[in-house]
């Protein structure tokens, strides 16, 4: 009664699975078991042998790595069946990236250098050029409310009529005195006062170079205040030619370099007539 009835082997038996995972290890090649391979015979296409599940399920948590990774490509190199991946080499890649990285850096660093301005004894007339865009673009108050434009719309029309003392040319300040008696109605458009925009258009053309908007890359022009899409487009206007001017030749930030230097020979003539409070009082809510 106490013996054990010893487990008959069928051939129909159905293995379990340890079994079969025994079998497969007992067999496998990477075991040293299992009848060796022969060589296929001549004109016959050689026969690949599928990956058995314990290596599969082995190799999946990382414990068998004989048949993966540089090992499985030192075998296919042995063999001749291994293949260059397609697509382009690396070296291609790598220069592919130094480029368009160093390109791109470029661009950024050509957008937002701000090179040393040369002193201010190299200014020249034709620096004043933003004269006319201190009157236009800050009569236009672009970033301000609609509320709190006509504040500086009043401060322009002051500073213009100041500018007929106050500007360093004695040639600007006869032509915008004559400009503002006179204005030209059909070629100003915009929303400005009609003599404040004779009297920017007139600090352009005043200067040596005789500036107008064709001498500017998007420039802000008179006609432009109060279309918000015109004013948004010269943000950022800049001089062609760049031997017309002096402190201001290596810069990419005309307006600003500009500004700098024609407020700087605004307030030494403000001062020099005795306006410096003035030209302060008009000037201030143009910049702000």
């Amino acid at each position: 009664l106490f013996c054990v009835r010893p487990r008959l082997t069928h051939p129909n038996r159905r293995q379990t699975k340890n079994e079969k995972q025994r079998l497969v290890v007992r067999h496998h090649p990477s075991t040293g078991g299992g009848p060796t391979k022969t060589a296929p015979k001549q004109g016959q296409p050689p026969q690949h042998q599928s990956m058995p599940l314990v290596h599969r399920r082995v190799g999946r948590i990382g414990r068998k790595k004989t048949y993966g990774g540089l090992a499985a490509v030192e075998r296919a190199k042995q063999a001749g069946t291994h293949k260059a991946p397609d697509g382009p080499p690396n070296w291609f890649l790598a220069t592919l990236v130094i480029v368009g990285g160093g390109s791109l850096l470029y661009k950024v660093y050509d957008h937002h250098h701000l090179p040393r301005a040369p002193p201010f004894r190299k200014a020249v007339p034709n620096d004043l050029h933003a004269i006319h865009d201190l009157l236009a673009v800050g009569s236009a108050g672009v970033f301000l409310n609609n509320e709190d434009k006509s504040e500086v719309s009043q401060a322009a029309d002051a500073f213009a009529e100041l500018l007929e003392e106050i500007h360093p040319i004695e040639e600007c300040r006869h032509e915008i005195s004559e400009a503002r008696k006179r204005p030209d109605l059909a070629s100003l458009g915009g929303r400005m006062d009609p003599s404040t925009a004779a009297a920017a258009n007139a600090a352009w053309r005043c200067l040596p170079a005789h500036f107008e908007e064709i001498h500017f890359d998007k420039p802000f022009e008179v006609a432009h205040v109060g279309s918000p899409g015109l004013e948004k487009r010269g943000r950022r206007a800049k001089v062609l030619d760049r031997t017309l001017l002096g402190a201001c030749k290596p810069t990419s930030w005309d307006r600003a370099c500009s500004l700098w230097v024609s407020l700087h020979a605004l307030s030494a003539r403000a001062d020099q007539l005795g306006k410096s409070r003035e030209f302060i009082r008009h000037v201030y809510p143009l910049l702000a």
